[in-house]
């Protein structure tokens, strides 16, 4: 999944976080799920997901240009990776509503 968005690297790194705090929440009826930064490298955030004993690794990568920054979301996106991804799209449509997402594979719908 591919974002291209006006705001800033700062900002969206921070909602990654704050998309990642949202699905490690445990909710009533829900199995444990867990989303961690594992590894930071230049431009790119690596996430593990967890639900139960079994983890995923999330890629988030972001590329500044002159007017657009874009976001990749890669990995598989089902489980808690999915959750996650969506939780982000949600936080950028949410900052920018001009925002637009394209759908690589799996992953939330877009908008």
């Amino acid at each position: 999944m591919e974002f291209a968005t006006v705001l800033s690297i700062r900002q969206l790194v921070i909602m990654s976080q704050q998309a990642a705090a949202a699905v490690s929440k445990p909710g009533r009826g829900q199995r444990a799920h867990r989303v961690v930064l594992a590894r930071v490298e230049h431009g790119t955030l690596h996430y593990q997901a967890r639900a139960g004993r079994r983890g995923q690794a999330v890629t988030v990568k972001f590329t500044a240009g002159t007017k657009i920054t874009r976001v990749s979301v890669q990995g598989a996106l089902d489980g808690p990776a999915a959750r996650f991804a969506a939780a982000l799209q949600e936080l950028i449509q949410a900052a920018d509503p001009g925002a637009t997402c394209t759908r690589t594979g799996k992953g939330p719908q877009t908008r």
